[in-house]
């Protein structure tokens, strides 16, 4: 399961995305936004992965990192997406399957280690919400989280299952993320650095 792109996760070089995981499972890849424009500028278009996620983007906001789930609500301000690419802290997640996940068809988002996406803080459950890719499209639910799962700020209810499309913020618990297609991600990416810089 190789990556476009892989660059090895040093422990301290994430806050709440699992360094355990990462120093052990090479399959788990999670890569600064910043190696994605250089892509973008060198003419690559795609990644091997159909979609990501954007995390690590709140500035100066650290996790609130704990064993047990806290209840707290969900952020009162994201930023925007718009903000959140230029984010020198901005980390790129790529939605895939682990080995640690022993259910098909399933992407699970939460602080267990058979999560495909862990994310260590205190506000996500240990498997907080799911993602499932189909032909159909990509759907997400809640996995009856503790402190719940938020689509465009809009907060998914019980046993709901919504469609997700590119750009959408996403919030488990209190942690934003943004779900993107990769095409659309290497598309905004090349966008970007054809724009004259300002000044």
């Amino acid at each position: 399961m190789e990556t476009c792109v892989s660059r090895r996760i040093a422990p301290n070089s994430i806050s709440p995305l699992d360094a355990e995981h990462a120093t052990r499972d090479d399959s788990y890849r999670v890569r600064p936004l910043s190696e994605f424009r250089e892509l973008a500028v060198a003419g690559a278009t795609s990644l091997d992965q159909q979609a990501v996620l954007l995390v690590e983007f709140r500035q100066g906001a650290g996790p609130a990192r704990e064993f047990r789930t806290g209840t707290v609500g969900s952020p009162a301000v994201v930023p925007p997406l718009s903000s959140v690419m230029i984010d020198p802290s901005t980390q790129v997640v790529p939605l895939e399957k682990s080995p640690r996940n022993p259910y098909d068809g399933f992407l699970f988002l939460g602080r267990a280690s058979t999560c495909d996406v862990i994310i260590r803080d205190s506000s996500i459950s240990k498997t907080h919400a799911v993602i499932e890719p189909s032909r159909a499209g990509w759907h997400l639910r809640d996995n009856r989280s503790r402190n719940g799962t938020w689509r465009n700020m809009d907060r998914l209810k019980e046993g709901e299952r919504v469609a997700l499309v590119n750009g959408d913020l996403v919030v488990l618990g209190s942690y934003p993320l943004y779900f993107l297609f990769s095409e659309d991600l290497m598309r905004v990416l090349v966008r970007a650095s054809l724009r004259p810089p300002r000044g």
